[in-house]
């Protein structure tokens, strides 16, 4: 079994660090194009407030899709909820699943649905040893990781750009995380070019930065 600490460095061996970085860089287009969508339209400019979390949603779940059959053993597609009256984008493979939400700080919890939860409550095995967690890789035991990818804006006054990127590892509650990493940390480069690239796509007054704008705590254990 594996640490929380060992975890994260091996965490790789599942999810392609090229693949992880276009995570990133998909999240960081959806933001970039919630504003050619705003400009698309002739909204005044407090009803327009209204759009953005659900433009933003549509922006990054088809830069996501984007990327469906690029890298191998990866299934990315538009799911229905429970309901039936929205829809999620899945990343899957044999060793994980991963979901997109949009929170107001990197240590949020999403609202509860049911897809989540299901998707949790198969979450391979974190056990408890000596005060830290162990955790039972996937492919050892008939279980799945369960990622979601956190992204969130927390100086509202720059909707175009995510204040942190991060996937938490929820327990099987799906009500706190086990472990997350901080994928603006760990791709400081992808962010600097995304940063570069949005220099012609975004408002002057959102350039201050993603990783200036990063909530600079330590992540939930």
């Amino acid at each position: 079994m594996l640490t929380v600490e060992e975890f994260e460095p091996c965490f790789d061996q599942y999810v392609d660090v090229n693949f992880q970085k276009e995570i990133v860089k998909a999240i960081i287009r959806g933001y970039f194009n919630l504003n050619k969508s705003i400009k698309s339209c002739e909204f005044a400019p407090i009803p327009e407030k209204n759009v953005y979390p659900y433009n933003r949603w549509a922006a990054i779940d088809t830069t996501l899709l984007a990327l469906s059959g690029k890298y191998r053993d990866f299934e990315i597609i538009s799911k229905a909820n429970s309901r039936r009256n929205s829809y999620y984008t899945l990343i899957s493979s044999p060793f994980i699943n991963m979901t997109v939400s949009s929170v107001n700080s990197p240590k949020s919890v999403p609202r509860e649905a049911k897809f989540r939860s299901d998707y949790a409550s198969i979450q391979t095995t974190f056990i408890p040893v000596d005060d830290v967690f162990k955790i039972m890789p996937p492919e050892s035991c008939s279980k799945k990781l369960y990622a979601i990818i956190l992204h969130g804006v927390i100086d509202k006054s720059n909707p175009y750009m995510p204040s942190f990127i991060r996937l938490g590892f929820p327990a099987d509650d799906c009500k706190s995380y086990i472990t997350t990493v901080d994928l603006c940390e760990k791709y400081k480069d992808v962010v600097q070019e995304m940063l570069h690239e949005g220099t012609e796509n975004i408002p002057d007054k959102a350039l201050p930065g993603l990783i200036a704008e990063r909530e600079k705590q330590e992540p939930t254990k």
